[in-house]
């Protein structure tokens, strides 16, 4: 009778385990989906004007480095922020 209890209380502990995983789980994807579809569009008001800093520099493409120089520059920190034209084009 004891091993039966025991063998009983072990699969409903993990009977409850795996159904509280289960639903934090799903609550989890359901946040993800929702948070997903949260994309509010910006209004533009009329007769605005867009207005670039031209100050920095935009790149047409990446520049072709040697895969020893782009390492050099990640060990030494002189990792660069560049802007790419296609990123500003597309955020346009």
């Amino acid at each position: 009778m004891k091993g039966f209890l025991q063998s009983l209380l072990g699969s409903l502990t993990a009977f409850i385990l795996l159904a509280g995983g289960i639903v934090i789980a799903c609550l989890a994807l359901i946040g993800i989906i929702i948070s997903a579809g949260d994309e509010s569009m910006l209004e533009v008001e009329p007769e605005s004007v867009l207005v670039f800093d031209l100050t920095t520099s935009i790149q047409d493409t990446p520049s072709t480095a040697e895969i020893d120089v782009v390492v050099q520059e990640a060990l030494n920190g002189d990792n660069q922020s560049v802007t790419y034209l296609y990123k500003v084009v597309d955020a346009i």
